[in-house]
């Protein structure tokens, strides 16, 4: 899933889509920024360029979660409740009802069919701001129902949700987006306050998004994004996940401190993500697909292991389309 670099379809976009095949787009501030009918007609040119080239219909997403992360931002959009916001009103379930109808109303405006949210992570004492704005509570059957309301609401519209950042970054003081934080907690409060992403499970979410994070006790050596502990046993086993798993932005220090993007790629698609985000650097999703095309020939990467990802990625676009799960 690539980003682009501007409100237009550039030259660039155009050259992954027709020649290295790419239609799973991810749209930033930077690509809505003139507003909604801008923002149409950028994604109708993505659409008919992924058309014309034999593709199916792309995914195409954002970061639409309310509060200080929200691409379709004020005042070009109606600004959206943060989830610290909707989870301390007195009837929280109705004010995470509207959140998600608000969110449905404005992404399915423009064509975004997958959005980037629910935030599932827990707020502790003395987190990071933002992050503790982007929370729905410390307290984990709270977040579990309230993220399950969010989903329903918000996947009743056809629209896909993403319970993020399995299995959980509450416990971290250190922005992924720069440095790979450690989460020494044991196993057992690490799988505790994961039950939110558990019950997002049990609700039919349709993608679940990963962390940059190392969590010690489940996986002493990989980071939940190359870990087949955390996407393996534990997500897809344990919790029964089907759906698609998402990588974080690929191009966060917490992967490039330790490993090429391209790595990175592979490694993520071992352990048995999905979707990879790489959200700025067109030259690196290029690279990267070269590098998935090496590790199969190499057979560091099984054609078996890519079709179990193509199909849960086409059963997305049939839901997005209205085709069911």
């Amino acid at each position: 899933m690539a980003g682009l670099p501007g409100p237009e379809l550039d030259e660039g976009t155009k050259r992954l889509i027709d020649c290295y095949k790419v239609n799973n787009f991810i749209l930033f501030t930077r690509n809505l920024s003139k507003g909604p009918k801008q923002a149409r007609l950028l994604i109708q040119d993505i659409q008919k360029r992924c058309v014309d080239s034999g593709l199916p219909l792309p995914l195409i997403a954002a970061d639409q979660e309310g509060g200080p992360v929200q691409r379709l931002a004020p005042p070009l959009w109606p600004r959206l409740a943060s989830n610290r916001e909707a989870g301390s009103w007195e009837t929280p379930e109705d004010a995470v009802i509207e959140q998600a109808r608000q969110a449905a109303e404005v992404l399915l405006d423009v064509g975004i069919n997958v959005n980037l949210a629910p935030v599932l992570d827990l707020s502790f004492s003395g987190q990071d701001d933002v992050l503790a704005q982007r929370c729905y509570s410390n307290d984990a059957s709270l977040a579990a129902r309230l993220g399950a309301i969010y989903i329903n609401t918000l996947q009743s519209h056809s629209l896909a949700a993403t319970a993020k950042h399995f299995p959980g970054i509450g416990r971290t003081r250190q922005d992924p987006h720069l440095k790979r934080p450690v989460i020494q907690a044991d196993a057992e409060t690490i799988i505790s306050e994961a039950y939110p992403f558990e019950k997002a499970v049990e609700a039919g979410v349709a993608a679940v998004m990963t962390s940059h994070l190392l969590y010690t006790a489940l996986d002493a050596r990989n980071i939940a994004t190359f870990s087949k502990e955390i996407a393996g046993v534990l997500l897809r086993g344990v919790f029964g996940f089907k759906g698609v798993l998402f990588t974080d932005d690929l191009e966060m220090g917490g992967i490039t401190e330790h490993f090429s993007v391209p790595n990175a790629a592979v490694k993520a698609l071992s352990a048995g993500h999905d979707m990879l985000l790489i959200c700025h650097d067109q030259s690196l999703v290029q690279k990267s697909i070269l590098a998935i095309e090496k590790a199969v020939e190499d057979d560091e990467l099984t054609e078996e292991r890519l079709l179990e990802s193509a199909h849960r990625i086409n059963q997305m676009r049939l839901f997005v389309q209205g085709g069911g799960g």
